[in-house]
């Protein structure tokens, strides 16, 4: 860890066993002389499910000046780095300063239309016309057309949220080592009239995918739903949008004995008894 970490900050919905393990943490966090302050703090802990991790990310406007933790208590939890039983263990290494940082690439996208809006996500974006119907959309890498995409849309995912709603809909998952885009089509239309992929494009972090709406802009197909890891955007008359891998990261911070693999089988092949 490059710089001492004092002060804290906790995200939590404080429902149910996330509400007891803020009250553990919060009392560990005395003992071990860290001060816990909303406003200006080195750290962020978030205590739940993997919505907690982003809502705090977002929140902080994705800071690269402080650090990120998690404190599982969800369902899943791939974000969420620290069992509650190893609070003290956590603390211990944080007070030592022997925690482990990971940097965490960050989605920039760009959505140019009746005004340019600035967007940035942790896990994806989903790109679908506004109306649900099928979309048409042009797709462009590095200026380069790859196909005209017909279907129900389009999901971009980052290496982090390659194991979210990217892995749901047949995904890779991505190395977290690796700063990646994923290109995966949602339900992709293919018959005589219609080839698309099928399958998941991994882009490296230097290569942008342009997205044009199909049609004039004045066509509803210029009309797109946006949903930035989980949240709902709406934007009429786009343009187009473009998304890449922002030269911006965040930290997280992790235990020494955390591994990727480990957790992928943990998370997603063990089966639970």
């Amino acid at each position: 860890m490059n710089q001492k970490i004092r002060k804290v900050n906790i995200y939590s919905n404080y429902k149910g066993e996330s509400q007891k393990v803020v009250s553990i943490l919060k009392k560990k966090l005395h003992e071990h002389g860290f001060q816990i302050d909303k406003k200006h703090f080195d750290l962020g802990i978030a205590v739940g499910g993997d919505g907690t991790f982003l809502k705090m990310v977002h929140d902080t406007k994705f800071n690269p000046n402080i650090y990120y933790a998690g404190i599982h208590t969800g369902t899943l939890g791939f974000l969420q780095e620290i069992n509650p039983k190893e609070i003290d263990l956590f603390l211990n290494k944080l007070e030592k300063n022997e925690l482990l940082e990971e940097k965490i690439s960050i989605q920039k996208t760009v959505v140019e239309g009746v005004r340019t809006i600035e967007l940035y996500s942790l896990n994806e974006i989903v790109i679908r016309q506004m109306d649900l119907k099928t979309s048409r959309l042009n797709i462009y890498i590095n200026r380069q057309f790859l196909e005209q995409f017909v279907g129900d849309g389009v999901l971009i995912s980052t290496t982090v949220g390659s194991t979210a709603y990217n892995l749901s809909v047949n995904g890779a998952i991505v190395d977290a080592s690796i700063h990646t885009l994923q290109l995966t089509p949602l339900s992709p239309l293919n018959n005589r009239a219609y080839r698309n992929l099928l399958n998941s494009l991994i882009l490296p972090e230097h290569k942008t995918i342009t997205i044009i709406p199909s049609g004039d802009i004045q066509d509803k197909n210029s009309n797109l739903m946006i949903v930035v890891d989980g949240i709902v955007k709406k934007y009429h008359h786009v343009k187009q949008l473009k998304t890449t891998v922002s030269s911006k990261r965040i930290t997280r911070l992790k235990l020494p004995n955390h591994h990727f693999y480990t957790k992928v089988h943990e998370k997603f092949l063990e089966q639970s008894i």
